[in-house]
């Protein structure tokens, strides 16, 4: 294991900004945002309702040192099931309705940020893969099995239990053990996201700007389609003809199985400021359907073919986004809080 683990019974009450490459800065978007936008009570969009913010995370760090509940690490399977990490270590579930308390997976050290969660991908409660790990959630607690790999699990995704891609490599699970795939390379040494929406189908983006396909057991090459200088931070596929990816600068792009679109901008007030638009997370449960955040703590749906007006939903960074359903979805910030989506069917 890369890292010191706690005993996982143990429970806890609950990044340094710009501490990873390729991984937006969560620091400035509060204090850059006009002091008039409040936490909303409720918010509507798209024909939907986010509910106001709850935190399920409190720092465990005092004022000024780096926030320990900052949630990067977001999957949810169902809409009665989701996994949500920190970047301290820190596994959550919610469940028909209510948040657990965080169970401290990896050992607290009081005023420093280790290597926490930064992706999960749940397939079952029994399944959710973090960190290169097996975890299964059950009787209101987390057990893991055997760290399985030490790739960087940045864009993990698991479209089954025996198949996954963590950090752009593929593994497959087979007679008890997991073995090691192609590797995207990408030739850019920086983060890489992926999305599978089958096994053995999967679309992964780098921060140099290139999107990559596996099929067949090999990655293609990859082409860029970002302005240079921008990186691909996320990915969501929910077939392998429909894809959008998300870059650091308030855009999205569009897969439709043979080539992707130019860039979209996002409609967000701060496109001219000087507040990090990177779109943190994109996620499509369908073809008609998405909801991407970013950086400034704007939400964004697209619905059959448009994207929606920016709501704001919250003054930090919103990092993550899951959506199993047209009709629900879960986004993480970076001061432990989490809003759901809802509307009718």
């Amino acid at each position: 294991m890369r890292r010191r683990v706690v005993g996982l019974a143990m429970l806890a009450v609950g990044l340094a900004a710009g501490g990873l490459h390729g991984v937006p800065s969560v620091a400035g978007a509060a204090s850059a945002l006009s002091p008039s936008i409040v936490h909303v009570a409720s918010a509507q969009g798209s024909a939907g309702t986010w509910s106001p913010g709850r935190t399920i995370d409190p720092d465990k760090n005092p004022p000024g040192q780096p926030a320990t509940n900052v949630l990067w690490a977001l999957s949810c399977p169902t809409t009665t099931f989701c996994a949500a990490g920190d970047v301290d270590g820190s596994l959550f579930s919610y469940s028909d309705g209510s948040w657990s308390s965080g169970q401290q997976i990896f050992a607290f050290q009081p005023g420093y940020i280790g290597d926490g969660f930064y992706s999960v991908s749940c397939r079952t409660t029994s399944f959710c893969v973090a960190d290169g790990t097996v975890f299964s959630y059950s009787d209101g607690s987390w057990s893991s099995g055997k760290q399985f790999s030490n790739t960087s699990d940045f864009g993990a995704s698991c479209p089954t239990t025996t198949f996954c891609v963590l950090g752009g490599r593929v593994f497959n699970y087979s007679g008890g053990l997991w073995s090691r795939g192609r590797q995207a390379n990408t030739g850019t040494g920086g983060n890489i996201f992926s999305s599978c929406p089958t096994a053995g189908h999967c679309v992964a983006v780098d921060n140099g700007g290139y999107p990559f396909t596996y099929s067949h057991g090999s990655w293609s090459k990859g082409t860029r389609i970002t302005k240079p200088g921008l990186s691909l931070v996320s990915i969501s596929c929910p077939t392998m003809t429909f894809c959008v990816a998300g870059d650091d600068s308030a855009n999205v792009y569009r897969y439709s199985g043979r080539r992707w679109s130019s860039r979209i901008e996002l409609n967000t007030p701060n496109a001219n400021g000087n507040i990090q638009l990177t779109v943190n997370s994109v996620s499509c449960p369908t073809t008609r359907f998405c909801a991407a955040v970013v950086a400034d703590g704007f939400v964004f749906t697209y619905t059959d073919g448009k994207w929606s007006s920016g709501l704001q939903l919250d003054q930090n960074a919103l990092n993550s986004v899951s959506c199993p359903t047209t009709t629900f979805c879960v986004a993480g910030d970076s001061d432990g809080r989490v809003f759901t989506y809802s509307r009718g069917s």
